[in-house]
């Protein structure tokens, strides 16, 4: 049996390494694929959601192919501000940066368990100050 002198611990704050002398170190964790944070919101120089999200997240932004075999048209996220429906993805570019706090993708399975089953391409949530 062979064992193991160095591990890796990966968590929500960062990756940890430890060594076979059991030196720790540490790595900053990559941002979350899901959120755009505040600050990302205010690096990113976007003037509007659309344009944000396109820079920063752009895989949000993509058709998830047919809806049903009796439906041909491709799916796109829902867009929500502050927990209510706001439309589609072109609602995105008349919703200004300079008011968005965070942004966070639904992908369609969280989605369905928290906005409803008609969401087969996802949702995204936009928080902004009131």
């Amino acid at each position: 049996m062979r064992l193991l002198t160095a591990f890796t611990i990966a968590s929500v704050l960062g990756v940890l390494a430890c060594s076979s002398s059991g030196e720790l170190s540490g790595k900053k964790a990559r941002s979350n694929r899901d959120i755009i944070s505040a600050e990302e919101i205010q690096e990113s120089g976007a003037n509007n959601a659309y344009d944000l999200i396109r820079g920063l997240r752009p895989h949000w932004l993509q058709g998830r192919g047919r809806k049903s075999i009796l439906h041909n048209e491709v799916s796109y996220p829902f867009v929500y501000v502050n927990g209510n429906e706001h439309g589609t993805i072109d609602s995105l570019w008349r919703i200004s940066v300079e008011s968005i706090t965070k942004i966070q993708y639904l992908n369609p399975g969280d989605a369905a368990n928290q906005l409803g089953l008609n969401h087969p391409s996802g949702a995204i949530l936009i928080t902004m100050f009131e």
